[in-house]
């Protein structure tokens, strides 16, 4: 049987493993917005083929193209909660609103446990001079 987890448990673990999105949409524009890109970056490599293709002076000629379309746009990872939040509180701490306190313990231990991958905090804490991180 699975035993429950403490309050401390699951902050922890939300801290690790959930994410905000950064890049200034809301969650549900930018679902669609990854769907019109991706039918965007198809509908290019489509047309850079059949172009190639109408160039070739051989009908059975194979075509390669480059990087134009399918493999050009790539989706950005959500930055992990426990980042999101260390770079706000960062934020707050350099503008005089928070007490010289040190950050939760809960915090540190989440911002370890999360997943090692690129993001990019945009809007108000790209402004204070907190762009990409490598996590």
């Amino acid at each position: 049987m699975k035993r429950e987890r403490t309050p401390q448990e699951k902050k922890r673990l939300s801290y690790a493993k959930d994410g905000r999105n950064t890049v200034a949409e809301s969650r549900g524009k930018a679902h669609k917005a990854i769907a019109r890109r991706k039918a965007k970056a198809n509908r290019a490599f489509r047309r850079a083929e059949s172009l190639a293709l109408a160039d070739a002076s051989q009908p059975d000629a194979d075509v390669f193209v480059g990087r134009t379309g399918r493999r050009s746009w790539r989706k950005v990872p959500d930055a992990p909660l426990g980042e999101y939040v260390a770079a706000r509180l960062g934020v707050r701490a350099s503008m005089g609103m928070n007490r010289a306190e040190e950050s939760s313990h809960l915090l540190a231990e989440g911002r370890k446990r999360a997943k090692v991958r690129r993001f990019w905090l945009k809007g108000s804490l790209q402004a204070r001079g907190v762009e990409a991180l490598d996590v």
